[in-house]
């Protein structure tokens, strides 16, 4: 991926997803980047009380908690889907996870006031360039 410092990623470049690439990157670590973690994790200690020890990573049916930076797990959707199966909870020995019954996870999709369709404008190109289809349009 070319590398694009000083101004935003060409439309094209981010319809491909290119922009996935720069999430991994150290540079776009060091300006703030926060990656995000296992379901249920208290983000509030994490850090402080993540051990590393890996075994959320082991016990991961579907092999999308990662090993990140400082050896921390992190989530990396493009590996998969998370089933919610509660095996990283229960395989943690340290307490950095919240209770199961709780939501997973609480973030929250923000759609840009230039968004086209919010606009009035037929366009689902972010949708059509989601590789885990979880962009979907509702029919009218």
């Amino acid at each position: 991926m070319t590398d694009y410092p000083n101004q935003s990623l060409p439309r094209r470049s981010f319809l491909r997803g290119q922009f996935l690439d720069s999430l991994k990157s150290q540079k776009v670590s060091q300006q703030g980047y926060e990656p995000i973690r296992p379901p249920w994790a208290n983000l509030a200690n994490f850090l402080e009380k993540c051990t590393a020890c890996g075994n959320c990573i082991q016990a991961c049916e579907t092999q999308i908690i990662v090993k990140g930076a400082a050896g921390y797990p992190e989530i990396d959707f493009s590996r998969g889907e998370c089933t919610f199966c509660e095996k990283c909870v229960h395989s943690c020995e340290a307490e950095v996870f919240r209770a199961v019954s709780e939501q997973p996870w609480s973030h929250k999709i923000e759609i840009q006031a230039g968004c086209l369709l919010k606009l009035g404008t037929e366009c689902r190109s972010c949708g059509d360039s989601c590789e885990m289809r979880v962009i979907r349009f509702a029919r009218v």
